[in-house]
């Protein structure tokens, strides 16, 4: 059956007749959604992220239905969740953090072989800047040096892709991928490693080589 849009009433003028239209798709919203959500055969959910998905996993989701109030879907954290599936294999996604305040990564999935499909899901960070955070510690030498598999870091600021601002996880270390030494407060580049699912250090700027290395 489709769905009843209300008809305008006569004699508006353009002001009156834009308000009127805000109003009219406000009020079909929530039965679009019921329908693309699943409650009525549709065959488009929205969704957030309840746990880490990896590519070509399986991961369990919240819903988000349309809010009138926000004007915008919104996750429903008290509803039960529901499998995701990326079928491409191509997509990682960031878990829900209630605890500390994350949210999840956001997409759409489609009905499809009677399982939701994942169609597309929030981009997360490839590549950051970040700042070394080495200082001295017990009247050592700040740095780090290239046996140190880890670097510390903080200031983290995504560049790519540019828009988004979605970590995985709070970044505190990166990979010393090239075996560098340098100093405390050096910029760093960083880029992710689906393969292994940490951040390696790809590129720093030219302050002096760590002492006492």
């Amino acid at each position: 059956m489709p769905i009843e849009r209300p008809q305008p009433p006569a004699r508006l003028d353009a002001a009156e007749r834009d308000a009127w239209r805000e109003t009219a798709l406000a009020d079909v919203a929530p039965e679009r959604e019921a329908r693309s959500s699943g409650g009525g055969g549709g065959s488009v959910r929205y969704f957030e992220l309840y746990a880490a998905h990896a590519p070509g996993s399986t991961t369990q989701a919240y819903p988000r239905p349309w809010d009138n109030t926000a004007g915008d879907y919104v996750t429903d954290t008290v509803a039960d969740t529901f499998p995701v599936v990326d079928v491409l294999g191509e997509y990682r996604g960031r878990a829900l953090g209630v605890e500390y305040g994350w949210d999840g990564s956001t997409g759409m999935a489609v009905k499809r072989h009677g399982q939701w499909e994942i169609e597309k899901l929030e981009k997360h960070a490839i590549r950051i800047i970040c700042t070394v955070n080495e200082p001295s510690i017990s009247g050592g030498d700040a740095g780090f040096c290239g046996t140190d598999s880890w670097i510390t870091v903080d200031n983290v600021v995504v560049t790519q892709p540019v828009d988004t601002a979605l970590l995985m996880a709070e970044v505190t270390q990166v990979f010393n991928l090239f075996d560098w030494e340098g100093d405390d407060g050096q910029t760093l580049e960083a880029e992710w490693n689906d393969a292994e699912e940490r951040w390696d250090a790809a590129q720093k700027d030219c302050g002096a080589i760590g002492s006492g290395c």
